[in-house]
């Protein structure tokens, strides 16, 4: 009976074992699968910074054109193009493939068009004339066209209340209609307003701006310069002296004796090292006195050293409007025209 139980025992002991070994087994190959796996893993990332990163990476940019159009859509660009440069003499300077690929940029940036509520709300916010902005009137009197500029000095609950210009070469009178516009922040707005009343301390009273929308013609900074440079009709020799009032990344403003609006021009601004040669159209015509006239030009397709010219006669002038603003020059009087 002993021997019995002690056989029964030692064969209990010996089944425990086996499994106690085959359960180890498990364990041993599940760890090693582990490992394994680990393993492989950290060689791929290895090999991922070391040989991709810098083979196959790509750098993508929203700018990019995709040149995905179907032929009726390039066909209809074609068309496009071409009945552009009919209606815009602006656009005949301009290289046929410059627009084609504006035109598959545009194609492939609609929804960019879809102005979103915030956007709407923000221009609302921002548009407002607000005391102390500085506006340009545009105004027709006795059949000419008269630009002048004049600051807020009031909000009043009829309108605004603008600074009298005394200088004026005309009368504003109650009932004059005009168009304002000013810039805020990046938008350039304009609208149409009416004189709602003129006081006798040098003030006049406007409605609220109506019908506005933004405008690109402020979109670049204008800079004063008023030097005197040279204005050229490209099917003539000679040109003429012409007064250079302002400059801008786009177009410039001059005065000058009559221009042709149908011509190209070309202006000339003098420098050390070099003229600087700018093809240009009139944008429009601002001011008519007598024999000299006040003209807006607008730049034509200029090459890339002219940009690079432009942009230096730019930056020079900027910087020394800030060193004088910065640092005036004590006793100097106010020079008049």
């Amino acid at each position: 009976m002993d021997g019995n139980i002690i056989q029964m025992i030692s064969e209990s002991f010996q089944r425990i074992n086996r499994v106690g070994s085959l359960v180890g087994f498990l364990i041993g190959f599940a760890l090693s699968g582990l490992i394994f796996v680990w393993f492989r893993e950290v060689i791929k990332r290895y090999r991922k910074t070391v040989i991709e990163i810098p083979v196959m990476k790509k750098i993508r940019s929203p700018l990019v054109v995709k040149p995905k159009i179907s032929p009726a859509q390039y066909e209809a660009i074609q068309d496009l193009i071409t009945d552009f440069k009919k209606v815009e003499k602006t656009a005949q300077a301009v290289p046929a493939y410059v627009l084609e690929r504006y035109s598959e940029f545009f194609l492939h940036s609609l929804k960019r068009l879809q102005v979103s509520k915030r956007h709407e709300r923000e221009l609302k916010r921002i548009y407002p004339l607000l005391v102390g902005y500085h506006v340009e009137c545009e105004i027709v009197k006795d059949g000419k066209f008269y630009l002048f500029e004049t600051e807020v000095k009031e909000r009043v609950p009829s309108g605004v209340v603008l600074r009298y210009v005394p200088t004026l070469q005309f009368v504003i009178d109650k009932g004059d209609e005009m168009v304002i516009a000013y810039t805020v922040e990046r938008f350039h707005f304009r609208g149409k307003v009416r004189v709602l009343e003129v006081r006798l301390n040098d003030t006049f009273v406007i409605s609220l701006p109506k019908e506005i929308y933004l405008s690109a013609e402020r979109r670049y900074e204008r800079l004063p310069f008023g030097i005197t440079v040279f204005l050229r009709d490209i099917r003539q020799q000679q040109p003429a002296k012409v007064l250079l009032m302002d400059l801008s990344w786009e177009g410039c403003r001059i005065r000058g004796p009559r221009l042709d609006k149908k011509a190209v021009y070309y202006l000339l601004i003098p420098r050390e090292r070099g003229n600087i040669q700018l093809e240009c159209v009139v944008g429009r015509e601002i001011l008519r006195q007598e024999d000299e006239y006040v003209y807006s030009l607008s730049f034509l397709y200029l090459p890339y050293e002219v940009r690079q010219e432009l942009m230096h006669l730019l930056k020079e002038k900027a910087l020394e409007i800030k060193l004088a603003t910065t640092h005036p020059v004590s006793g100097m009087g106010t020079p008049h025209e």
